[in-house]
């Protein structure tokens, strides 16, 4: 097990009780609702990445340890500057709490995209398949590179 790990088994999964992300679930969501079950899901390195079930609905929390964190904050604006600016399928932010009052760290809650994870499957596809799925992404960027700014930096940042 890596330190990352470690900090975030000690600092971050203690306080992943079904009350605190209701309560996290409930103001994302705009509506009293109650978290059924957690799982902690693949792909966060430096973060925490969680699926919360709400019965018919699973949100994603991304936590990181640290309150206020610049990436988590960041990241929350890439994703609305995505969904405002682009088509390209990425998932909704509803939240973000960086206070650390509920949970100790910075928390961005979205909506979950149904799918697979595509390293996963990419070597089950067939020569067309593949061809596709690359035809779609290099199109997606195709359209990111047509998006222009007066200054320099990313997509979220203001013209």
């Amino acid at each position: 097990m890596n330190v990352q790990e470690e900090l975030l088994r000690k600092q971050i999964d203690p306080h992943l009780t079904l009350e605190n992300l209701s309560q996290l679930g409930s103001r994302a969501l705009g509506h009293q609702v109650r978290a059924e079950s957690a799982r902690i899901l693949s792909g966060g390195c430096w973060n925490r990445v969680v699926g919360v079930n709400f019965g018919e609905k699973e949100l994603v929390f991304k936590i990181s340890p640290r309150i206020e964190d610049e990436r988590i904050i960041r990241e929350h604006g890439v994703l609305l500057a995505f969904i405002r600016n682009t088509r390209m399928p990425v998932p909704e932010p509803l939240l973000l709490d960086p206070t650390g009052v509920l949970i100790p760290g910075s928390i961005l809650v979205m909506r979950l995209i149904p799918g697979q994870v595509m390293h996963q499957l990419f070597g089950l596809l067939n020569r067309e398949m593949r061809r596709q799925v690359t035809d779609q992404i290099a199109q997606q960027v195709i359209a990111l590179h047509r998006l222009r700014s007066r200054g320099f930096g990313g997509l979220e940042l203001p013209e």
